[in-house]
């Protein structure tokens, strides 16, 4: 008896949920545990707890009844970021504007308490003092002090050429944090965690810092995504930008699907939503300008991780929206006079002399890149069974002459070059510009990548397998040349880019897939040298550079640990006796089952549900 009523003691007292979560554990849909005495739950619960003694001293169980009110914050609106005073003198709107008005509910603060710690800035206070304490979110984000290093470091080091104005977008967080969506900062800090060394001595990590901000932004997906907004969709991209860096191309997949249904909703593919009134303020301009921005990036980043299976929401017969501007127009709120059009859209049809626009801007050559891009690994996950790439009228041909064409039209100040990139380096854009000029050599790669198998069945007959009769004499030593010479100038573009920047200060996902794509080719060019001759001497630097350079990048970009060991098992597997033509028939295989980025963009996973968003809370 004594032995039952001990145990019967033990399992009252040990902490366990009760029948009632209190306020905040309701608010976050997580499980609300506490310590029990005498047969009663005892506030504050554990979680309350660890999230600091302010939080603590606030746990409570509302009466029944009134659980109604832990959810009335989904139904509150604000103002948008560059929203004007309606009353203020000698303002204008436009009503298209009016529509890319933000409509996320309050986020009344960017402070949080310093969990684990005690101690926080005068400012901290102030401002955590200044703002309802009751705000179900609030305590989702770091303290103040290193969201701003965060954000400092997504705009100045990571997001370069982006859809946020810099120096506005980062005083606006240092100075007005309530005006700023929370979702949209969650999703920034999930990106930028990896390269913010605040926020990785306060998670323990650059990988737990990503993923516990990656996790924070994901429990606000189900009251953010029924509802179409400007920042909510520039937080849905910067998720799936995150999951598709950490190897997750299907939740990236559906992540991108939302938003760019997003701007559907919001008619960002026409013209007409950008249209301002005839003497704007330059806020108006660059609220403009965000928006134009932000549904291009969406956009290609929907058209590059589709796959095989690329976008349909918006064919490009239906898009009349231009090019963003250049850097200069969008920070002090111009309107440029000229823009240039993405080829083959219907604002293309309209407007000749944008699609070979040799002014363009930097942003305009990266989509225009981006969407070439696109095109070209959708060509190289399909069937090439029966393509004849020397016809004329074949993918291949179209797709060649389009890259060659965009090549001669990039601006001078946009090639690749040292200095040139020193040059970008000084006014914080050298990210961007090199992801044109890899984006540029990927394409050139990748597009005759595909048809290694035939180069390997002409350069090495084995007598089973014959090259086809029809191609040109030299067809496809010629083609594996040009893919080798592209490949050798992405490995000096991406040694001097190193040169440049250290791994952890942040490149674009584009970059560590130059580096495998590198180590790719220079494996094939290693064993079977004969693919290309006369640049078989520089195959074995390159792969074994390229191997040492996806470990450097690991930290920083999760995927890069599957593209070295997918090297790697390529290297590995590769019997001495094997056939060039079987090992590139292989890889070809694995190109059409799970993509180019080995990695396929469709899953049974997709997005998480409901369900699992609440049980990582």
């Amino acid at each position: 008896m004594s032995s039952t009523a001990s145990r019967a003691s033990e399992d009252t007292s040990r902490p366990k949920r009760a029948s009632a979560a209190c306020t905040r554990c309701r608010r976050y849909r997580q499980k609300c545990v506490m310590s029990w005495a005498d047969g009663q739950p005892q506030v504050p619960c554990i979680g309350c707890v660890k999230a600091g003694r302010k939080i603590a001293e606030q746990c409570g169980v509302l009466p029944r009844g009134h659980s109604a009110v832990d959810r009335s914050f989904r139904r509150r609106r604000r103002p948008s970021v560059f929203e004007d005073d309606d009353t203020s003198p000698g303002t204008s709107h436009s009503p298209q504007l009016d529509n890319l008005r933000s409509k996320t509910p309050d986020p009344l603060q960017l402070v949080s308490n310093n969990t684990g710690t005690e101690e926080s800035s005068t400012l901290n206070d102030a401002l955590h003092n200044s703002i309802d304490s009751t705000n179900p979110v609030s305590d989702l984000l770091p303290p103040h002090s290193e969201v701003v290093d965060g954000v400092r470091a997504f705009l100045y080091n990571y997001f370069q050429l982006g859809f946020l104005p810099r120096a506005f977008f980062l005083e606006q967080v240092e100075n007005e944090p309530a005006s700023v969506s929370i979702f949209l900062i969650l999703a920034i800090l999930a990106l930028a965690a990896r390269f913010t060394p605040s926020l990785v001595k306060r998670y323990g990590g650059r990988k737990q810092a990503s993923m516990e901000l990656s996790r924070r932004a994901m429990s606000l997906i189900p009251d953010e995504m029924m509802e179409a907004s400007l920042e909510r969709m520039q937080a849905l991209f910067l998720l799936g930008v995150g999951e598709f860096g950490e190897g997750n191309g299907g939740r990236s997949w559906m992540l991108t699907g939302v938003a760019i249904r997003m701007a559907a909703t919001l008619s960002l593919h026409r013209e007409a939503s950008y249209a301002l009134p005839p003497h704007p303020q330059p806020d108006e301009a660059i609220q403009s300008e965000m928006a134009r921005r932000s549904f291009w990036l969406v956009y290609c980043h929907d058209q590059q991780i589709a796959g095989r299976s690329p976008s349909t929401t918006f064919p490009l017969s239906s898009i009349d929206a231009l090019l963003p501007c250049e850097e200069d127009d969008f920070i002090f709120g111009q309107v440029p006079t000229l823009r240039s059009a993405l080829p083959g859209t219907l604002a293309a049809s309209q407007r000749i002399q944008g699609v070979t626009d040799s002014n363009r801007s930097l942003f305009a050559t990266m989509i225009i890149g981006q969407w070439l891009w696109a095109r070209v690994a959708e060509q190289a996950c399909a069937p090439i069974a029966g393509a004849h790439p020397w016809e004329p009228n074949s993918e291949y041909k179209t797709l060649s002459a389009e890259l060659d064409e965009w090549e001669k039209q990039i601006p001078s100040r946009q090639v690749f070059s040292a200095f040139t990139l020193r040059a970008m380096k000084g006014q914080n854009l050298d990210l961007g510009f090199i992801s044109i000029s890899m984006l540029l050599r990927l394409s050139h790669i990748v597009l005759r990548r595909a048809f290694l198998p035939c180069m390997a069945a002409a350069i090495y007959p084995d007598g089973l397998v014959s090259r086809d009769p029809g191609s040109p004499a030299g067809f496809w030593e010629k083609m594996a040349l040009i893919m080798v010479e592209n490949c050798i100038s992405l490995f000096e573009q991406t040694e001097i880019s190193l040169n440049q920047r250290t791994p952890m200060d942040g490149f674009p996902a584009v970059f560590i897939f130059g580096v495998y794509m590198v180590g790719d080719i220079a494996y094939f060019l290693y064993r079977w040298p004969k693919l290309c001759p006369i640049h078989a001497s520089s195959a074995p630097r390159m792969l074994q550079r390229a191997l040492t350079t996806l470990s450097l990048l690991e930290e920083a970009w999760p995927l890069a640990t599957r593209w070295r060991v997918t090297l790697e098992q390529l290297v590995a597997s590769t019997a001495a006796s094997s056939s060039f033509k079987n090992t590139a028939t292989a890889q070809r295989s694995l190109d059409e089952e799970v993509t180019i980025y080995r990695q396929p963009s469709r899953t049974s996973g997709g997005l998480p549900s409901p369900s699992e968003l609440i049980s990582r809370t």
